[in-house]
């Protein structure tokens, strides 16, 4: 791989990685408005009077549910991320050691 070829692999992990961290930032900002929405909806349910549990609650569930498939992309995210991480580090691995090479050839060392 060339340096330029490196370089222009470096930068596009790069993007992808922050790209990833926004997402995973965005997801966690969705998972915490769930939570306060939950939060809400029971305290209004028991300011109400209401008794019980609210486990079987259409819109706990549907709550639940939301949060269960934002922490399956979570997930998804996370590894995608490590993966893109370990990727950009053989990339820089395999830049340092070209560098490396081009000085010994270049100065005879």
């Amino acid at each position: 791989m060339t340096m330029a070829a490196a370089q222009a692999r470096m930068l596009t992990l790069t993007l992808y990685k922050s790209d990833l961290e926004y997402r995973l930032m965005s997801i966690t900002n969705q998972k915490q408005a769930l939570a306060m929405q939950s939060s809400a909806y029971a305290a209004a349910y028991a300011e109400n009077g209401g008794t019980g549990s609210l486990e079987n609650d259409p819109y706990m569930l549907a709550i639940q549910y939301q949060d269960k498939a934002l922490e399956t992309e979570q997930k998804t995210l996370e590894t995608q991320q490590q993966a893109a991480s370990t990727d950009l580090e053989s990339i820089k691995k395999l830049v340092e050691n070209n560098v490396k090479n081009d000085f010994k050839l270049n100065l005879g060392m």
